[in-house]
């Protein structure tokens, strides 16, 4: 039906963006990118088509042409903090920590209070100081995550980010106290349960650390 209606128009944004959904569910990537890629070039503001591209070209290893998606949205979308944020964790995953710590430096400036922001910032930090380990980025970030896991309904990303950066800092037992915090908090950061399992193993405790690496696992 979709193709049948691109025959009678090839232009139509919204049935290219259909036909993308269609062969990511079919797990055919080269074809759902190559519709999306139409879809941004025939309405460079249809939001949901870029959002898809940029899942699909990180998740296929097209990392330059992902953020150059995330950073459009965040032009386009410059009210929203979520959009800068997205662009710096994606920009850390790629080893680009300076890019990312700017990007949420400009985000700080204009959502002072966000605290999807200030997690963002902690996380890149933890990114590049566990690649080139530096104890007072460490520290930087303990101090960020501290009130937000002290708040009192901290989400499981913002534990599971706390307990990282104290196992990261070698604060072995207060790291497992809050892993295992995140890990009972739902909806849980599945990695939490990979920290957890390498925080207890350095404190030698064997049951935590095979319960949540099995959990990881599965």
């Amino acid at each position: 039906t979709v193709r049948r209606a691109l025959a009678l128009d090839a232009n139509l944004a919204e049935a290219h963006y259909l036909l993308a959904l269609c062969l990511r569910d079919q797990k055919d990537t080269t074809g759902a990118s190559r519709a999306l890629a139409t879809v941004v070039r025939l309405n460079p503001a249809f939001t949901p088509a870029r959002e898809e591209l940029a899942d699909l070209d990180l998740a296929t290893g097209r990392t330059r042409q992902g953020l150059e998606q995330l950073e459009a949205l965040a032009a386009l979308d410059p009210t929203d903090p979520r959009r800068a944020t997205d662009v710096a964790r994606a920009s850390s995953r790629a080893g680009r920590f300076e890019f990312g710590m700017t990007t949420l430096a400009r985000a700080a400036e204009r959502f002072p209070d966000d605290p999807d922001v200030a997690l963002a910032m902690a996380e890149v930090s933890l990114d590049s100081a566990q690649a080139h380990y530096q104890a007072d980025t460490v520290r930087k970030a303990i101090k960020t995550l501290a009130p937000l896991a002290e708040a009192p309904t901290p989400s499981a990303r913002v534990l599971t980010q706390y307990g990282r950066a104290l196992y990261v800092a070698g604060q072995f037992a207060d790291a497992r106290t809050a892993l295992q915090r995140a890990t009972a908090t739902l909806p849980v950061d599945p990695v939490a349960f990979s920290y957890l399992a390498e925080t207890a193993d350095r404190l030698h405790d064997t049951v935590t650390a095979r319960d949540a690496l099995v959990k990881y696992v599965s």
